[in-house]
């Protein structure tokens, strides 16, 4: 699998740990902080942050692993944005598919927390009417 813009390509690691989910969108995410969610753990760039199983209660806690590792990440101006303003950019999140949608909006929402101004979610594409 790969994602691709017009500047650079960037092969995303093999991950057989999980199955990514299928989708017919033509909009392909770009290299930035790569968010990895498989059956056992969360990892950010391909570091471990916390597994599944700490993932609930770390979500309830000011001192969450993965909103901390994602702050590590520098803020720098938004182009086209208002004077002052910032982002840490692009967050590209590589889920499972059979991770519960509401443990991926809980990581979507710490990207938001963390200031990333997009988030995009890794999908194997599909032709239009492939999946029907």
């Amino acid at each position: 699998m790969r994602l691709v813009n017009s500047a650079q390509m960037e092969v995303l690691p093999n991950a057989s740990a999980l199955t990514l989910p299928d989708s017919i969108s033509t909009d392909k995410p770009s290299e930035h902080v790569l968010v990895l969610i498989t059956r056992e753990e969360i990892q950010v760039n391909g570091r471990r942050v916390m597994s599944l199983a700490d993932a609930e209660t770390a979500f309830e806690t000011d001192d969450n692993p993965l909103r901390n590792e994602l702050r590590q990440s520098a803020l720098r101006p938004v182009s086209g944005g208002e004077p002052g303003q910032t982002s840490r950019g692009e967050v590209n999140i590589m889920a499972d598919r059979d991770i519960p949608f509401q443990l991926l909006r809980r990581v979507m929402s710490v990207c938001t927390e963390a200031q990333f101004s997009r988030i995009s979610l890794a999908v194997v594409s599909q032709a239009p009417g492939a999946g029907e």
